[in-house]
């Protein structure tokens, strides 16, 4: 195991210069933001081939972009939510992964699969109202579903789904696991100290694919999870003396890489996810602040040192 206040005698970190970021901006109008009621895109994923594949719940459609942020096809779902009043008091849990050409979404209480194109493939729908609030699609092209909305604080239920909505089981997932529905091979554990309403988190413990501890974090200096590209490296963003990181894991628990983050955040009600990990190992952040004309896409291009394991 690791410690991250000794990492610096663990193994030789970088720190971004300019040949490890490329920029892009998108106007805010092609990604759904809506500076009066303060909503704007909920989710997205990235493909193989880094294109963006974003959730505009203002427009209630699909829109994606190409790896330089240039729109190249939309499509319409007409039953998502209507801004602002079918959402309050809650923010609208939208949701989206892409594999194998397929694009999974999942809003309310439904799922659906669609081509590229936007065409239905297939669609299913829970009879109870609890809302899906997190979701994840494996290389099997089975669907993982949270539907606890108390989840991120309690034990929690993770059902699994194939396409046609047919459940194969369910997973208990205990009150001290950090749930990233996007790990394949990574499980993290959130170490607490006291008791009752006066517990805390004190550190989180992460687990690599022998299901050894590999790394710990303490709770002050973790943001997210990024989630673990098609190599099994795990990304992690971590907070240091103010300043924000992403930290690239191997297996073992090496630090691969640790880039220095211009920014992130999204100014809007109903946006929650920070930061993505493609499949070839590149970070997308996003950033939007209040009055600006562009959202923002920071490309982190991450070094693959595949001897460093």
């Amino acid at each position: 195991m690791r410690s991250f206040s000794n990492i610096l005698l663990c193994v030789y970190v970088s720190i971004a210069c300019a040949q490890n970021l490329e920029i892009l901006e998108i106007p805010i109008g092609e990604v759904g933001l809506d500076t009066i009621d303060g909503y704007g895109p909920s989710d997205f994923d990235i493909d193989e081939k880094e294109r963006i594949y974003v959730v505009d719940v203002v427009n209630q459609s699909i829109k994606i972009f190409n790896n330089q942020g240039k729109l190249i096809s939309s499509f319409s779902i007409k039953e998502f939510y209507s801004l602002p009043t079918d959402v309050k008091p809650f923010y609208p849990f939208t949701h989206i992964a892409v594999q194998d050409s397929c694009i999974y979404i999942a809003w309310k209480s439904k799922v659906g699969v669609y081509n590229l194109d936007g065409r239905e493939i297939s669609k299913f729908e829970f009879s109870d109202d609890r809302c899906i609030f997190e979701m994840a699609v494996d290389d099997l092209n089975r669907i993982y579903l949270r539907r606890d909305i108390w989840g991120a604080f309690y034990a929690c239920t993770v059902e699994v789904y194939n396409v046609e909505g047919k459940k194969f089981k369910e997973l208990i997932i205990p009150e001290n696991e950090y749930l990233c529905l996007r790990l394949k091979n990574y499980r993290i554990f959130k170490e607490k100290e006291g008791k009752g309403y006066m517990a805390y988190i004190k550190k989180y413990l992460i687990y690599g694919p022998n299901h050894n501890e590999i790394y710990e974090v303490p709770a002050s200096n973790f943001v997210e999870c990024l989630g673990e590209d098609d190599a099994h490296y795990l990304y992690l963003l971590i907070r240091e003396d103010s300043q924000d990181y992403i930290m690239q894991l191997s297996p073992t628990g090496s630090i691969l890489n640790k880039i220095e983050i211009k920014e992130w955040g999204m100014a809007v009600w109903n946006y929650f996810r920070i930061g993505r990990v493609s499949p070839g190992g590149n970070v997308f952040v996003w950033t939007y602040k209040e009055g600006d004309k562009y959202v923002r896409i920071y490309k982190y291009l991450m070094k693959k040192d595949k001897g460093n394991k």
